[in-house]
């Protein structure tokens, strides 16, 4: 059954970029939980979480030029604090997490063109930050890198070369380095986390802009793993899930030649690679889950199409998209039987909801825009349970964001009523360790608990 939902009224501001939080617009659009009006629109995507301790979530993003703020806004879209970037877009995503465990989340985020790196308290007071003198374009990454017991912040940036890391760990509370990668790049992806050695302690993996590669770094010391050649540039990571059965994660990875790669984390060997039919190149990246309750992994990518694929390389099926899904997939449970079903942000703008288990659409929601024109949805959607009602509710960002013509730069930030239940996906590729795995445990209390609290993770079924 295909549900449309339906866009509702326009309200178009275009306020200053320096305003105050209480200055935000918002207008309720039926169905709609909220609308904020925005100088610019968002790239990279969201985190949802209680930053107050009140029990209820707030919604944090990034914004772009023209607009250039950390926003934290309730459920209901009203601004709890604004801050201001510094003079530079918010490219790389929003990470909240409880750093020093202390019952009261950080808050994480990033300056591209300043290159400052901002560790704030849950009142978007500055803890530390650090100029890192690299582009700032993908989401750090949280763990326990060193085994000591204190939560690392994983940070990831354009280094060129040896010279240039590309790829750092800061201590999460005082910001001291811990280490640089040992081989330098331009790493414009999210750092994927997970164990790759049988170590105890979770490793690094990132793919380059570029340089055509995927490698896997030390968690311990930012020692170079492996590295894997690839067919083109990836500019967002892959997900991490066992596909071939020996118990480690592997990787799967879309690149700019259009093809999905699936890596054995382990060593870095190509499981299987596969040309993505009618598809140009892939952004975004992949998600994975099973999607169809047999136990297997199945992963998901999207450009212009929706493809799944089995663990073992076969194509499950393939979907024609309206509009180019920027920043990749997510998989909530959108009907309520249990399995993860896709849902894409697609320029137009529109958020479209495919069934896991054979692509039919079961939902469908087109935005307004000021003048009808066409609008950029280059946002990874989050998803939670906004108002409290057992249902999932998604955050997504639509609007115009460019360098050039700034001072034309729109945008709008809704919150919307989904359906269905689950754990959700409340932050950048699903978790603080960028699994961008369904079944991997979610928000920040992947973080809190000890590693041995993994046990319960088989990244392999379904449990």
């Amino acid at each position: 059954m295909l549900a449309t939902l339906a866009a509702g009224a326009v309200l178009v501001l275009h306020p200053d970029a320096g305003r105050a939080a209480g200055d935000l617009a918002r207008v309720l659009q039926g169905d709609h939980l909220f609308d904020v009006e925005l100088a610019s629109c968002s790239y990279g995507g969201a985190a949802i979480e209680d930053l107050d301790g009140d029990g209820a979530p707030e919604v944090l993003l990034g914004t772009y030029f023209n607009d250039e703020r950390v926003l934290a806004l309730s459920a209901d879209g009203t601004a709890i604090f604004a801050l201001p970037s510094g003079g530079g877009p918010v490219d790389n995503s929003v990470t909240v997490a409880d750093l020093d465990r202390d019952g009261s989340p950080e808050v994480m985020w990033g300056n591209s063109a300043t290159t400052e790196f901002h560790v704030a308290d849950s009142s978007g007071n500055d803890l530390w930050s650090t100029v890192v003198g690299e582009v700032l374009d993908a989401p750090e990454a949280v763990a326990d890198v060193d085994g000591d017991g204190a939560l690392d912040i994983v940070l990831a940036s354009c280094g060129s070369d040896a010279s240039r890391p590309g790829l750092r760990a800061f201590v999460g509370t005082t910001g001291e380095l811990l280490w640089e990668a040992e081989v330098g790049g331009c790493y414009q992806s999210a750092p994927l986390l997970f164990d790759q050695d049988g170590d105890g302690l979770v490793d690094v993996v990132v793919s380059t802009w570029f340089d055509e590669k995927v490698r896997a770094f030390s968690g311990r010391d930012g020692r170079l793993r492996w590295e894997t050649p690839i067919a083109g540039w990836t500019y967002h990571a892959g997900s991490f899930g066992d596909l071939s059965g020996d118990g480690v994660p592997d990787v799967a990875v879309g690149d700019y030649s259009a093809t999905l790669w699936a890596i054995d984390g382990a060593n870095g060997d190509v499981l299987w690679r596969k040309e993505l039919p009618g598809v140009h190149y892939v952004f975004g990246p992949t998600a994975m889950g099973d999607l169809d309750g047999d136990g297997r992994l199945e992963i998901v990518v999207a450009a212009e199409r929706l493809l799944v694929y089995e663990a073992t390389g076969a194509l499950r099926y393939a979907v024609d998209l309206p509009g180019f899904c920027t920043r990749g997939p997510v998989l909530v449970d959108l009907d309520g039987d249990g399995l993860p079903d896709v849902l894409t942000a697609v320029d137009g703008p529109s958020l479209l909801g495919f069934r896991g288990v054979d692509g039919e659409k079961v939902v469908e929601h087109a935005f307004d825009t000021p003048t009808g024109e066409v609008a950029d949805m280059n946002f990874h959607p989050a998803v939670a349970d906004l108002d409290g009602d057992g249902l999932n509710d998604v955050v997504t960002v639509y609007g115009r964001g460019r360098s050039d013509e700034q001072s034309a730069n729109w945008g709008r930030a809704v919150a919307v009523q989904l359906g269905g239940s689950g754990p959700g996906w409340p932050t950048y590729s699903h978790d603080h360790h960028h699994s961008g795995n369904y079944h991997y445990p979610v928000g920040s209390a992947v973080n809190d608990l000890p590693r041995s609290d993994f046990s319960s993770f088989v990244p392999l079924a379904r449990r």
